[in-house]
C-alpha cells in the first residue's frame, strides 16, 4: 500500500503531517511502493481525479478543491474529514468523525510539555507566503510569524507556544484546537477554500466565522497573470464571479494598504472572538479516531496473514460449502448504489469544487 498525498514545493506543514504522523501510529513496514493500492489520509485530495482502478483506503480525507469522486467498489472507506465531505460523496452521516490530524495527540511528542513563549502567532495559508512580507506586516503588529513551510515539528510546537492563533492555513486550526490553543480564522489570499473549513468546523461542532483581511500584495507578476487576475478582480468586484476573485492580486499595494493590514492584524488578535472545541467533543473525535485507526491495523493484520499462509490442500473427506471458502482477511470493499436523484450537492457556492 502507498501513502498518497499532496507534495507542494516548498512543503506545507499539513501536508507532511502524513510522513511523519503515520509512521509515529503504524508499523514501519505499512506502507511500501505498491501503488495498486493507495492510502488517502490528511489533506483535501478526494477528487474526481483520483486513479480508477486501483484500491484506495480513505481514512479522513477531505474533498473541496475539485468535483468530488463518484464512490465505487475501489474504496474502503474508513472515514471522512466532515459532514459536507460525507455529503458529497453520498455517504451516511457516521461516515464523518473530523480531521486525522487529530491523532497527533495519541504520539509520543503529544505527551512532551509545552510552556507558552508567545502572545500570538498568525499563520498564512502556505500559497500566500510569497505575496507578502509577513515578517515586517507581522512584527509591526506585535504578532510571531509561523511559516507553514517551516520543519514540521517547529510548526507544531511553536503553535503550542502560542496563547493564540490567527490562522489561514486550516491544520494551523487543527492542531491548535488539538492542543487546546484558542484560534481565530483569518481569510487573506484567493487561495482560502471556505468548504474544507466548513467541512472540518461542523466536525467539531464550531461555525465558521472568519475575519476578512485587506487584501495586500508585494510581489510581482508575469504580464499575463496581471491582466487574469485584474479581469477576474473586477467580475468579482462586481458580483459576476466567486467572491474570493476579489483577492486576485495585479498591483502592489500602497504602504497605506499595508498599514490597514498590519492594522487589522493587530485589532484581531486585541478584539476577535477566539474559537475551540468543547473538552467533551474532543474527548470524542479522539476516541472514534483511535477506534478507527484500531480497524485499520486489525485489517492490514488480517490482509498481511492471510498473504503470507501457505495454501493448503483441500481435504478430499471434508464438503466444503461455497461460504467456507471464502479467503480470510479479504477487503469488504463499499460500494455505495446511489440514484442519480438522491446524489445530491451543496449549492452555496455554484463554484464550491473549482481550484483557481
Amino acid at each position: 500500500m502507498k501513502l498518497s498525498y499532496c507534495q507542494s514545493h516548498p512543503g506545507n506543514f499539513g501536508d507532511e503531517l502524513n510522513v511523519w504522523l503515520w509512521r509515529e501510529l503504524l508499523p514501519a513496514d505499512f506502507f511500501d511502493e505498491d501503488d495498486t493500492e493507495l492510502f488517502y489520509g490528511i489533506g483535501t485530495i478526494l477528487s474526481a481525479r483520483m486513479p480508477a482502478h486501483v484500491r484506495k483506503i480513505i481514512f479522513g480525507t477531505g474533498t473541496g478543491y475539485k468535483r468530488p469522486p463518484v464512490v465505487d467498489d475501489s474504496f474502503h472507506i474508513f472515514f471522512v474529514r466532515g459532514p459536507q465531505t460525507a455529503h458529497a460523496l453520498g455517504l451516511a452521516p457516521i461516515k464523518a468523525i473530523a480531521d486525522p490530524a487529530y491523532l497527533i495527540l495519541n504520539t509520543a511528542y503529544a505527551q512532551q510539555p509545552v510552556l507558552p513563549r508567545h502572545q500570538t502567532a498568525v499563520i498564512p495559508h502556505h500559497m500566500s507566503l510569497p505575496l507578502l512580507d509577513w515578517q515586517t506586516v507581522t512584527r509591526r503588529a506585535g504578532l510571531n510569524l509561523i511559516r507553514p513551510t517551516d520543519p514540521l515539528l517547529d510548526v507544531i510546537t511553536r503553535i503550542r507556544e502560542s496563547r493564540l492563533v490567527l490562522t489561514e492555513s486550516l491544520h494551523g486550526a487543527i492542531l491548535a484546537d488539538a492542543f487546546r490553543v484558542p484560534w481565530i480564522p483569518i481569510v487573506f489570499s484567493h487561495r482560502f477554500l471556505e468548504f474544507k473549513w466548513q467541512d472540518w468546523g461542523e466536525s467539531i461542532d464550531v461555525k465558521f466565522a472568519p475575519v476578512q483581511l485587506p487584501p495586500c500584495f508585494q510581489g510581482t507578476l508575469p504580464p499575463r497573470t496581471r491582466v487574469r487576475n485584474f479581469i477576474k478582480n473586477r467580475l468579482g468586484q462586481a458580483g459576476l464571479g466567486p467572491a474570493r476573485w476579489k483577492r486576485r492580486p495585479f498591483r502592489r499595494s500602497s504602504p497605506a494598504e499595508l498599514e490597514d493590514l498590519t492594522t487589522a492584524l493587530r485589532e484581531t488578535a486585541r478584539t476577535g472572538f477566539p474559537n475551540l472545541s468543547s473538552d467533551q467533543k474532543l474527548q470524542t473525535i479522539r476516541r472514534r479516531l483511535t477506534d478507527q485507526l484500531q480497524q485499520l491495523l486489525a485489517l492490514s493484520h488480517r490482509q498481511t496473514t492471510a498473504r503470507s499462509a501457505p495454501i493448503q490442500p483441500p481435504d478430499p473427506h471434508v464438503d466444503l460449502v461455497e461460504s467456507e471458502l471464502a479467503p480470510i482477511g479479504k477487503y469488504q470493499w463499499i460500494t455505495n448504489e446511489i440514484s442519480a436523484a438522491d446524489r445530491s450537492w451543496p449549492t452555496a457556492d455554484p463554484e464550491w469544487f473549482r481550484f483557481r
